[in-house]
């Protein structure tokens, strides 16, 4: 997923695989968020589907290198993530509107930069809601007290065994899956949906 941020325009290219659950706490909106005061035209029709999905934060891809990338180089880029994210949850209308365009004779290239940039209003304010919304998750987690005592088993594993921090988090995670146990025993299966 990475080659899309790398490129910026090649969002035809991604598919859309977004799978974020709602988080069951409160989060903010991107609407919540006055982000376009400069006063851009944006497309309302996309404009008023704003998702305010945070993302799974335990999914597939960042499990790997939590960066959601394919490519053989992870990056280290905590934008990544979110930006992937938004690109992925906006991919449909964005290459509905490049098709629009290619369909009224405009080069592929050209349309995919014109949506682009129509779209960046639209993409700010996702990204910007995205990122309040992972921080105040962190602020709460770090309060948490199945977090603490992870983070406090990787402290011991780096101060003790001088595992860096990658290894550390994997291995306490890893060590600690009882306290994973434990939660989901507080919580009641999920309901299943009538057909």
């Amino acid at each position: 997923m990475n080659r899309h941020i790398r490129t910026m325009h090649g969002l035809s290219e991604i598919e859309n695989d977004t799978s974020g659950d709602d988080e069951s706490q409160a989060s903010v909106s991107s609407e919540d968020l006055d982000t376009d005061n400069d006063g851009e035209e944006t497309h309302s029709e996309t404009d008023s589907t704003l998702s305010d999905d945070s993302g799974d934060e335990f999914d597939e891809a960042r499990v790997k290198g939590w960066n959601n990338t394919d490519s053989e180089e992870d990056s280290n880029d905590p934008w990544d993530v979110i930006v992937s994210q938004t690109f992925d949850t906006f991919n449909s209308k964005y290459q509905k509107e490049v098709n629009k365009l290619t369909e009224d004779g405009d080069d592929e290239t050209d349309a995919r930069t014109t949506v682009y940039d129509e779209f960046i209003p639209i993409f700010r304010k996702d990204i910007a809601s995205k990122y309040l919304n992972r921080i105040l998750w962190y602020d709460r987690m770090k309060m948490n007290p199945i977090h603490k005592k992870i983070r406090n088993t990787v402290k011991r594993l780096q101060q003790e065994e001088e595992y860096d921090e990658d290894e550390a988090w994997k291995y306490a995670v890893k060590k600690r899956k009882f306290l994973f146990d434990d939660l989901l025993k507080t919580y009641s299966p999920p309901e299943i949906d009538e057909i």
